[in-house]
């Protein structure tokens, strides 16, 4: 007989005489028999008295009564359906929301396209030993459009780093006629920015990468693009304060 330290652990004897005990009062009580120790069940179910208290004849009860209950009727399928909200109701929710998360959308793909350059490069290096040449290109197309994303997004957002102390410390009316300013100053900023972007990619598209070939146009592409969405989105922060002045 194989002797092992564990078959001697005494929490071995304790689920035994456990199971033990158990099995005898499950024999020993039998249907609607009552307890004569502390009840593991409550004696009181709805302000009746319960049946029986025996676990073993309190769920064979249970069992018994759903099986004796009429059968309901079948729910149709558009009532078991969970009602659907207003915005779900309208027809070109979902594009909306995507016209509303372009930014989030875009960049969520593009970092996945970049992690997965990324490891497939790393694989191919070093365990295929066949190193890729145009992943480089890839994750640099996709970081720098991250990039300037980004900052689309946190134009949106108004999570662009700010000074605001001069802000905070002027009164009301100044402090509004302050931010005005600045909206026009970014939107002025950015409309030149989308401009130079644009001349941008006229005179890069006839320049091609080394791996892809493709033209680097669609690198310097995201300058004008953000540019235009930060313009936007500025636009659509001063219009509300130029209404309530």
């Amino acid at each position: 007989m194989v002797s092992s330290p564990y078959l001697n652990w005494p929490g071995w004897h304790l689920a035994l005489t456990a199971w033990r005990t158990l099995d005898s009062y499950f024999a020993t009580h039998g249907e609607g028999q009552a307890c004569p120790s502390v009840p593991l069940i409550p004696q009181v179910e709805n302000g009746k008295p319960r049946e029986c208290s025996n676990i073993r004849s309190y769920w064979e009860a249970q069992v018994s009564r759903h099986s004796e209950s009429p059968t309901s009727a079948p729910v149709p399928a558009a009532e078991a359906r969970p009602p659907h909200t207003p915005e779900q109701r309208r027809p070109g929710s979902r594009l909306r929301w995507l016209v509303a998360n372009f930014e989030e959308v875009v960049t969520a793909l593009l970092l996945a396209i970049m992690l997965g350059s990324i490891g497939l490069s790393v694989f191919c290096r070093y365990v295929l030993k066949m190193p890729l040449s145009w992943t480089e290109e890839v994750v640099l197309l996709c970081m720098v459009w991250v990039v300037f994303l980004g900052a689309s997004m946190a134009t949106k957002h108004k999570e662009h780093i700010i000074i605001d102390i001069v802000v905070s410390l002027a009164p009301r009316r100044l402090a509004k006629g302050m931010e005005v300013v600045s909206l026009s100053l970014i939107i002025a900023v950015l409309a030149l920015l989308v401009w130079q972007g644009i001349r941008l990619v006229e005179v890069t598209q006839d320049v091609e990468t080394t791996a892809l070939g493709i033209p680097t146009m669609y690198i310097y592409a995201a300058v004008p693009v953000s540019a235009l969405l930060m313009l936007i989105h500025s636009s659509r922060h001063l219009v509300p304060l130029l209404r309530h002045r």
